[in-house]
Formats: C-alpha cells, structure tokens, sequence
C-alpha cells in the first residue's frame, strides 16, 4: 500500500468519526452519514431539544430495538420530503414517514402503532424546513392504545418512523406545496361546461342567421313593392293612353 492510498483510508475514517459523533451528539450537520443509537445518547439529544424525561422515555418505547432494525441517527438536510399522518385537525410534526403508512385510516392506526388521539384520517406531505438530526427505526407495538381505544384497533406497529427536530412548533418541517390531479367530479363538471358553452355558441350563431335570411325575405318584399309600382306605372300609362 502506497503512502497515497494510506492517506486516502485515513481521511475516510476520520470523515466516518467525524459524521457519527455529529449524529449522535447533536452537533450541527457534518454529514449524513447514519449511526446507531442507545438510549444513552438518544437521552443527550432529547434533552438539547429541552424534552421532558417522560416525552423522552415515551418517544425512545415507541420504536422496536432489535439488532435487524436498530434505532438509528443521521443529519439531513432542508428540503428532504416525509409524510405526517393525522386527523382532520393535523398533528405536531414530531413524528414523520418517508413512506405511507397504509391505504386507509385503520392501516396506518395498525402500522403506526398510533394514540387513539390520531385516527389516521389524514396524510399530509411535508418537507425539513432546515438542517436537523434525525432519529428514525421500526415502529413497536403499542398495547395501551389500543386497550385506550374505544374501537379496539389494533396498534402492532411495523412501519418506519422518523422523529424530527420538534415539528412544525420549531420550524422543524413544513407543508409541501403539491398539485393534485383534477377528480372525477371536477373533469366531468369541466366537460359539461364546456358542451354547454358549445351549445350556447352554436344557438347564437343559428339566430343570427335567421335573422339575416328574414333581412333577404324583406328586401324582397320591398323589390315586390316596386314591381307593385311599377305596375301602377304601366296602369297609369294605360289610363293616359
């Protein structure tokens, strides 16, 4: 191994360090490189971000800690797009996707293991409004909301989440401006106008036309007159005669 090649590993390694000590310790955005979290240090980066004990321990049981799915940290950048899942009424942004959780409300009550607060009715996509650290994993099951909720759902959890740096409350994310493709009702509502302007166009263009054919019908009737006179011409004449 030349002194090149030595040189070239090294910087690597160093860029490694660097980007898991910023992910894990909070630091603002080296890299995006991802690195595994323990309690310990995810306990350091919550309370950076001036979270309760209680928010904390909640937030740390709401993902699945195996050795197949770790909870894990990188810094991300502004712009990178996720999904906050809600009711009508919205939710505060702390917890995001970067997929959906499922086609229908019950879906993604399941898959996000979500508090009966959250009936899932609602996917809104949205963006990281600034650079921030992410913690993201598998989602673990939640027993006690579904014993909380009055339906019963089940809350076993599966789905990938990611919390982000305090939501919408600090800036955190934002709503995506996104066009939605017109519906069924609103094409069909564009067509029958459009067929009904076509139809006022045509009857218009029909009554002008009459109008002037009965104009050719009276100049007609006018040339009848001087056929008329013309008439009472030769009458006249015929008189002198």
């Amino acid at each position: 191994m030349d002194k090149t090649q030595a040189d070239r590993i090294r910087e690597n390694v160093l860029r490694t360090r660097k980007g898991t000590q910023a992910s894990r310790y909070g630091q603002k955005g080296l890299t995006s490189q991802a690195a595994k979290m323990n309690s310990k240090n995810f306990r350091k980066l919550m309370t950076g971000r001036n979270l309760s004990r209680t928010d904390t321990k909640n937030m740390w049981n709401s993902f699945s800690h195996s050795t197949k799915t770790p909870v894990m940290a990188r810094h991300a950048k502004k712009g990178e797009n996720f999904k906050v899942t809600s009711g009508k009424n919205g939710a505060s942004g702390n917890f995001v996707s970067k997929k959906s959780l499922g086609r229908n409300p019950s879906q993604r009550v399941n898959k996000g293991a979500l508090p009966p607060s959250n009936p899932a009715t609602k996917q809104t996509n949205v963006k990281l409004a600034k650079n921030q650290n992410l913690v993201y994993g598998k989602i673990a099951p939640q027993r006690q909301f579904q014993k909380a909720d009055p339906k019963g759902l089940p809350r076993k959890g599966g789905g990938m989440q990611t919390i982000t740096n305090g939501g919408y409350k600090s800036g955190a994310i934002k709503n995506s401006r996104t066009l939605r493709a017109p519906s069924y009702r609103q094409k069909a509502a564009k067509m029958t106008a459009a067929k009904s302007t076509a139809r006022s166009a045509m009857a218009k263009s029909s009554g002008a036309k009459m109008q002037t054919g009965g104009g050719r019908k009276g100049f007609a009737g006018k040339s009848g007159g001087r056929s008329a006179s013309g008439g009472g011409k030769s009458s006249s004449k015929g008189m002198s005669r």
